[in-house]
């Protein structure tokens, strides 16, 4: 089993090849600490995307993002706030553990 990596409201661990989360609290608290203890596997997923994408429909990353965010952001708000908020809270840990890597340079 690897190192666990904690925070205040959650841990993960890669055991046999893969990556065990547990998480608990608020969904803007779920959503950081899953933010936080996944951000390097959403980085890797985003340099796959913008890869993939473009060789796929020859188009950005970007403009799918733009295109999902124009379609779907109101409602996913409206409609399902606690996932929205999750959501937030998983971009705020994501850019709390790439500051904190930066940092430790």
């Amino acid at each position: 089993m690897s190192q666990k990596n904690k925070v205040k409201n959650g841990m993960s661990y890669e055991k046999n090849g893969w990556k065990y989360i547990s998480i608990k609290g608020a969904p803007k608290e779920r959503g950081y600490a899953y933010g936080y203890l996944c951000a390097n596997d959403f980085k890797e997923i985003q340099n796959m995307l913008k890869f993939l994408m473009m060789e796929a429909y020859g188009m950005e990353w970007d403009y799918f993002i733009k295109q999902i965010s124009d379609d779907f952001k109101d409602m996913t708000k409206r409609d399902f706030e606690e996932l929205y908020e999750e959501m937030e809270g998983i971009v705020d840990g994501c850019m709390q553990q790439v500051v904190k890597q930066i940092l430790m340079k």
